[in-house]
């Protein structure tokens, strides 16, 4: 059925109370300024028309409620269109699409790649569930690779990998240097002794070459130990709105979440519900979070961040090594403090 629109003098309780009264159907009755403005079935016009003349009030019938209407539908797609838009590039901004890999020779970058999307899953993935200390242990696990940096900028999870040094092929039975160090001590029972006290061997060399007799022997010397860090001047953490939604439910599937919340916390505990019977069930209680950026008190963390560090760089360490001093640099490059850690050990080196 058609409607009408309708305008006149008056308060809109006070109108819509007298339509009720006279059993006419009201639709979108608002107060605009001094006029109540409603719509109404065009075979009720009439009736309007005569309640309102009875009461010396005016009924102003709405000439232009269907281009009116067109305007705001047109306008309506189009604020649709532009949130929509606005939506997609705020997902997009929150999201990784891309990942490149520098640095490497004898890795594939399509193997390094593959690692990365590994850790991530399917992408485009949220930047607040890439840890760039979980993709560098990733990366890091590739045989070849000894060492890497991560870094997340913009939509780009930037790698970058050192990789290791091609062992240098010696002959059968030579004992080699493990690490880069400076010899501090040689001991020989077997083969010919080719350094010295003091001399810089790298990683691959020849300490104590085979001759007609089996090389056997013992060197030790000083090695340095480096580990490079980057840590942000703030990070994205989620935190609870306080609005929360609860379900109950037996058994051990795991109900599917179809409520309102985006992002959200889950929480499970067993109750015992009480019936005339009790029933054991489970509560879940859905949190919402919203992401919120959180500045680093770096400076007030400092000692605790470097000392787990070192801590977890000394249980990478020989068993047997003698751990002589240990030391750090502290800079800032683009808005990451980043921690060059270094150990001086003496150990065996020969292998």
């Amino acid at each position: 059925m058609n409607k009408r629109r309708i305008e006149t003098d008056g308060k809109a309780p006070f109108i819509g109370r007298l339509m009720n009264l006279s059993g006419i159907t009201l639709f979108d009755i608002r107060q605009e300024e001094n006029k109540c403005v409603f719509s109404v079935y065009e075979k009720d016009v009439p009736t309007v028309d005569k309640i309102l003349f009875e009461r010396g009030k005016e009924c102003v019938l709405s000439e232009k409620k269907n281009s009116l209407f067109k305007m705001a539908v047109r306008r309506a797609g189009l604020w649709i269109g532009l949130l929509a838009v606005m939506a997609l590039a705020v997902v997009f901004s929150r999201c990784i699409t891309r990942i490149t890999v520098e640095g490497n020779e004898l890795v594939a970058s399509e193997t390094i790649v593959e690692v990365v999307r590994g850790e991530l899953g399917a992408m485009p993935v949220l930047k607040s569930v890439a840890d760039p200390e979980r993709l560098k242990t990733a990366v890091c696990g590739i045989e070849e690779i000894s060492d890497a940096s991560v870094k997340i900028d913009g939509n780009t999870v930037f790698v970058t990998v050192l990789e290791r040094l091609p062992a240098i092929k010696t002959p059968q039975g030579d004992l080699t240097s493990k690490y880069d160090a400076l010899v501090t001590k040689v001991v020989v029972y077997e083969g010919e002794c080719v350094t010295k006290v003091g001399e810089t061997v790298k990683a691959g060399d020849v300490l104590i070459r085979e001759t007609d007799k089996s090389a056997k022997g013992d060197v030790y010397g000083k090695v340095w130990l480096h580990e490079n860090v980057a840590i942000p001047f703030s990070e994205i953490t989620p935190e609870r709105t306080g609005r929360y939604e609860t379900i109950y439910c037996s058994g051990d599937k795991k109900p599917e979440y179809k409520g309102k919340f985006r992002l959200y916390e889950r929480v499970e505990e067993e109750i015992v519900l009480r019936t005339a019977v009790p029933v054991k069930a489970r509560k879940i209680t859905y949190f919402e979070v919203e992401e919120k950026r959180r500045e680093i008190d770096f400076e007030a963390q400092k000692d605790d961040i470097l000392q787990a560090k070192f801590d977890r760089m000394e249980k990478s360490l020989p068993a047997a090594c003698k751990k002589l001093k240990k030391w750090f640099f502290i800079k800032t490059v683009d808005k990451m403090y980043v921690l060059d850690l270094y150990y001086e050990i003496e150990t065996k080196i020969s292998e």
